[in-house]
Order: structure tokens, then sequence, then C-alpha cells
């Protein structure tokens, strides 16, 4: 028997590997394949019906086969394999029609295959690959078994496809050398070896065997005198696609997180930027989590299999984070506004005139009643669909528990607090605040002064600034809300929220100081109770299980909530600092501690130092308040004394609501300042985080100081 050369594969079954390659795909194109989606993607495994895969094939009947082009075109280097599970899936839904007898020509409905865990379908008739929740290139598929090797050095190979028709042709000819080579066959090897084959999607090209000695290989030549020839290979070989094992070997997705994005994602979203898309950060950072999920699933296995144990622990959930696109509706090069800043907008330095028009626009865009109801209408329309569909593909998301969160990273945070105001007025029936009759809807109330108030306090709302009000709502309470980098606090101090959120305090207090009996004198009525010293947070709320706000330090466009929570002219001292994030069993890191201690130390210092003069004057005075103070202390029940912590109703069960991030050992602020506002999606403690929010449905918090530094209550997460 002859020995092959380059036969990866040498299987008795076609090696079929599917591979994608991006394709330009016009907006007809999008849109006719998001009209097409919710055929297709009933279509939940390779199990589906029949009259579902007819349905979305006659959907893409008109579709051109994929074929393949010469070697030397470049673009043949962007076909990658997919994941293998995914051929797998395709293979069977391939094989179940051609064991049928059904030819696979260009009338077989092979209907859709949902590949990538879900986020993707391939349409096995139109031989495309199209995203099922955001907007991406569609991708072209091929399934080959056949391959031409370029070796552009000798470790730099690179594989080509053969097109499906030529590499039938190719097989078919492989097939009857090997039966040829049998001592028992009827036809001579040499007579096969003589055959030709004119490719048909490579003009020019012809298959031959060529035999060397005792070696066969298959080539593929020119069928000019000077033409190139190159060797042909059967299988792809072993490969990986990074994030598969880690994928595949965990559970069903449930929790899914809607992440929306902030300012700049047009500019971010293009080829010649280096910032990183929402597309892309959602993508790394499922992947991340994916990976230490698996990680620490296998950790466990191993733990338990080294102690003897039988029985392993089931893998844990997949968490599946989905991005919101909206700059797309927005930054449109149709829209009229959007010509028209074009037109003002100066010619020169246009790298620096792009940062105006698509990032700083945003903010200054959104501030505006028109742009701020259809962004709001985009997000929310969107979330609905995602929604729907996601349900749709995973029919069992809902009845195994499975939650919704809500994600918004920048500008994205203002955009998820104000679809939470908006469902908060919609289920309480009533407008978000009104502070006297007469007052307009949330909707339709802006900061102002409040002339009839004796006070003379400004009055606003905690709402977006509309016309109108919207219709759309979103479809769930989330679980979490999180905002990343968040500007809402400035957001909410144009809007004058912070009088609003203290004029619920103090109804709320006096809501809770009125006698309970009305025919009880209020003073016997206090002798049977304690006086109310009335609560140092506004009771303000929103509908989600758990609401934070996550920031690094050193970001300039991250801003505090929960000053605006407490009333207005309260001392620094007495608002408590943000909690740090912190993984279970870790606490704060020792670095960080050592700079609280160190801040700590220094304004008790200058401290001291500002009070030097006056020492001597107000000794008196300060022992006589603290010896008051003692004794009003030691008179004081453990209750009372429980109140003094801060409890934040917007915070949901944690009574938190700011947490920032742990800074590096070495780290300048003004030098993180750059990188800060875009690096969340990656942050190792953020991606622990929302591992511990799935994987427990709660967190815990310590409430003890970090080995007396003064480090206040810290965001402990475990795995489970």
């Amino acid at each position: 028997m002859p020995t092959w050369d380059f036969i990866e594969d040498a299987s008795s079954e076609t090696p079929r590997i599917w591979l994608s390659k991006a394709l330009p795909a016009s907006s007809a194109s999008l849109s006719a394949e998001k009209r097409r989606l919710d055929t297709a993607t009933t279509t939940c495994s390779t199990s589906n019906s029949s009259s579902a895969a007819a349905a979305a094939a006659a959907a893409n009947a008109n579709a051109a086969p994929a074929t393949a082009t010469d070697p030397s075109d470049d673009a043949q280097q962007e076909y990658k394999p997919l994941r293998k599970v995914d051929c797998r899936a395709l293979n069977e839904r391939y094989n179940m029609i051609t064991a049928a007898g059904v030819p696979t020509d260009s009338s077989t409905q092979l209907g859709t295959v949902l590949i990538e865990s879900g986020r993707a379908t391939a349409n096995l008739d139109a031989r495309t690959v199209y995203s099922n929740f955001y907007n991406m290139p569609r991708r072209r598929i091929i399934g080959a078994a056949w391959f031409t090797r370029v070796e552009k050095s000798s470790k730099e190979i690179v594989l080509h496809p053969l097109s499906e028709r030529d590499g039938s042709k190719v097989e078919d000819l492989y097939r009857e050398a090997v039966a040829a080579s049998s001592s028992l066959s009827r036809v001579s090897l040499d007579d096969v070896i003589k055959e030709e084959i004119l490719l048909e999607d490579e003009t020019g090209y012809k298959v031959v065997i060529m035999k060397m000695g005792r070696t066969l290989t298959m080539k593929k030549k020119s069928t000019g005198l000077f033409g190139a020839s190159y060797n042909l290979q059967r299988g792809y070989g072993e490969y990986t696609v990074p994030g598969e094992e880690d994928e595949v070997c965990l559970g069903p997705p449930r929790h899914l997180f809607f992440a929306v994005h902030g300012i700049g994602e047009a500019m971010w979203s293009r080829d010649d930027c280096s910032v990183p898309s929402v597309v892309a950060q959602t993508d790394e950072a499922r992947a991340a989590m994916n990976r230490k999920q698996a990680e620490m699933w296998r950790a466990d296995c191993a733990r338990r299999t080294k102690a003897g144990e039988t029985s392993l622990p089931p893998p844990p959930n997949r968490i599946e984070i989905l991005p919101i696109e909206w700059y797309t509706n927005i930054h449109s090069a149709s829209s009229e506004l959007k010509r028209t800043l074009m037109a003002a907008t100066l010619q020169n330095i246009p790298r620096l005139r792009a940062i105006a028009n698509d990032v700083v626009f945003d903010v200054l865009m959104y501030l505006t009643p028109s742009f701020c109801e259809e962004v709001l209408e985009t997000v929310t329309g969107q979330v609905i669909d995602i929604y729907e569909r996601f349900h749709k593909i995973h029919p069992d998301f809902a009845s195994g528990g499975g939650k919704c969160s809500l994600l918004g990273h920048s500008l994205g945070s203002v955009i998820v607090w104000d679809m939470l105001s908006i469902l908060k007025d919609s289920t309480e029936g009533k407008p978000a605040f009104e502070l006297e009759p007469g007052h307009a809807a949330a909707h339709e109330v802006y900061a102002k002064e409040d002339e009839t108030s004796e006070d003379t306090v400004k009055s606003g709302t905690w709402g977006p600034l509309l016309t109108k009000k919207l219709d759309k709502l979103l479809p769930f309470v989330p679980e979490y809300s999180i905002f990343l980098g968040s500007p809402l606090g400035l957001f909410l101090s144009l809007r004058g929220a912070h009088p609003v959120f203290d004029k619920l305090r103090k109804t709320s207090d006096a809501a809770r100081n009125k006698p309970r009996a009305s025919g009880i004198d209020e003073s016997l009525s206090s002798m049977v109770s304690e006086p109310d010293r009335g609560s140092r947070a506004s009771p303000f709320s929103l509908p989600s299980g758990e609401l934070y706000n996550i920031f690094h330090p050193a970001d300039p466009v991250a801003y505090r909530i929960e000053p605006l929570l407490m009333p207005p002219g309260t001392p620094d001292r007495d608002i408590p600092p943000a909690a740090f994030l912190t993984p279970e069993g870790k606490g704060v890191r020792l670095h960080v501690q050592l700079q609280e201690a160190t801040k700590n130390i220094g304004k008790s210092i200058s401290g001291l130092l500002g009070q030097f003069d006056n020492a001597v004057v107000a000794a008196a005075a300060t022992v006589s308040q603290e010896a008051e103070r003692r004794l009003s202390s030691r008179r004081s029940s453990a209750a009372n004394a429980s109140q003094d912590e801060v409890k934040f109703a917007l915070g949901g069960r944690t009574g938190r609501v700011d947490y920032q991030l742990q800074p590096g050992v070495i780290e300048n602020e003004y030098l993180s300042a750059i990188s800060a506002h875009g690096g969340y999606f990656c942050h190792e403690d953020l991606l622990d985080f929302l591992i511990g929010l799935s994987g427990k449905g709660k967190v815990k918090e310590d409430a003890k100081d970090e080995v007396g530094t003064g480090v206040k209550p810290t965001l402990k997460l475990a795995y489970s």
C-alpha cells in the first residue's frame, strides 16, 4: 500500500470542517437578516422542524452559494474554522439530509442551525452566518474537507479551503485512488493517477495525483505552462478556538446582562480606532468570566477527586452578556442632524474634530428632549427585542430560574437610570415625584427655582427631560443594576434631584413620627415610644433588586451618588466613603489598607494643626461636650446605636450604592486617569463581582473596618 502526504484525516467519512469569513454587508442585507431572524431562531437545535427550516431556506433562496478563489488572493486568509462543537452540529444537519438521499444542490433546504452558544445562526442554504443579538457583519461559511497548502515559510502554513463543489470532486478522486491501492482492486492505480480534475470554482487550475516512489500526493497545478503548483491537504488538522473549551463545559445560561454603551461608540466601533468597541469589550468580558468559572470548577473537581470523592460538582451555569447598541440609529450619516453637523464642521484637524462630533456630541445631545427620547426608545426597544429572542433561543431560561440585569457604562448608566425611572413611574401609576400640587409630571419636570417654597431651594426631578411620556417599558425588573464609570451624579445635580431626594426624606420622617393613635396625647405618645432621630438618607429607590455605582478612583468621568441621598450640607466626615469591591476571603489588599491608613493619619494631623491656635480656648468646651456625648451614649440603647450606620434604600438589599475598585500597588492617579474609564470590562475585580452575583444571587457586607484603617464596608463575593 502506498503512503499519502498531507492527509491529516484518513477517516472513511469526509472530514468536513466549517469555516467562516467576514463579508461586507449592505444595510439592506442586514435588515433582511433581521427580518428573517424571528423565523430562523425558532430552529433552536439540529432537531429543528422541517417546516421551520423550509421557511428559513425559502427566505434565502436567492442567495448566491459561496465559492473559493485563487490562493494568491489575500482575502482567503480570513477564513477561520468554527468551533468544533458547531462543526459537529452543522455536519449532523448536513449528513441528516444526505443520508435521506437528498442531493445537496441549490434546491436543497438544509435550514438553519444555532451556533456560538445561540449568539449566531448559520443558514446552510445561503451559506451565511449572522448574529442573533447585535449588529455584526454577515459571514460566509463553507464546509471543506480539502485545503490548499500555501507554505509562506517553514513554520507558517496557511490553509485555503476548496469550494464544496471542487472539494467533492477531489474527494471522489482520492477515494478512487485508495480503492485502487488495494490488492483486490480491479482498477489499476496507475490508471487513476493519470486522471486529472479541472476545478470549476478556481479557473485555471487542475488537480492530479503525483507519485514519488511509494508516496502519493494530491497536487493543484496551473493549467498553464508556468503556473504555480500547490499541495492539497485532506482535513484541517488539530486546532483550537480560544474560549471554546471553557464555554462548552459550563451549564446553560442563567444570568443575562444587558450592557448599554456610553459616549463615543460611533468612533470606537471604527476599524481604524484602537479603542475596543462595546461588542469587543463584552466578548472579552464573557470569555474571561467563562475562563474563571471553568477554572474554579475544574479545580473543585480535581480537589474532590484527590480526596477520593466519587460525586463531582455540577458545572456552574453560564453568564451571558449582550451589548445594546444605540449609536447606529443616532449617528446615521443619512440623518438630517448628522448632515447638518458635518456641513458645519471645519475640515482641518479631522481627527480632533471627530472626537467632538462622535464623543462630546453624545453628551450634549442627550441633554435635549428629542435626542433623549430617541435614545431611550431605541435602547428600550432593543432590550425588549433581545429579551424576546433570548427566550426563544433558550426556552428553559425562565423556567430554570434565569434572571436579567442591566449594566451601563458611562453615559449608558444614565440611560439605564432613566429607563428605571420611567418603569418606576409606570408601576407606581404616578409621576416619579411631585413636589407640590400642580407641578408637572416626571417626564416634564426640569431643575428650576421653586418660588412657592418657603426655603427657596431648587426643585427638580431625578428622571429624564422629555416632551412626552414614553410607551415602551422594560419587560422585566432587573435583578441587578450596575453603573460603571458613571457621570450620573453630574446629571442628577443638573436636574436638581438633590432637594427632591431630601424632600422625600423629610416626608418619610414626618410620616414615621406621626402619632399612631389619634386619641392619645402627643406627650403621652412620646413617653411610650422613643422619638425618631430622623433618617440620614433618602428613602428613594428604583425598581431593581440591587443597584451598584462602581467606579475607579482615578476615573475623571465617574461621580458618586450617595452624597446626593444625604441631606444638603452634610459634612464630608458624615458621608460614608465608598466601599471597596473585594473577592471573597481576600478582603481589602494590604497596600490599599496602608493607603487608607496614611490618608486618615494625614487628615488627623492636618486637623490638629489647623485647630492648634484655638486649642487652649476651646479646651474646656471640648471636654464638656465630650463628657456630655459619652453620657448620652451610655443612655442610648443598642437599637439607637445601630441607627448610626447609613443605609441607602436605593442600593436595595445591600444598603450601599457607591463602590470603588481597588487601585494597583504602583499606580499614579493622573496616569491611571487616561485608561481608567475604558478598562472596566477587563478589570479582574469587576469580573469576580459579576460571577459572585450570578453564582450566589446575593452579596455579603462586612460592616467592620479593615484592620482599624477606617476602610468602610466591603463587598464580599463567593463562588458557588
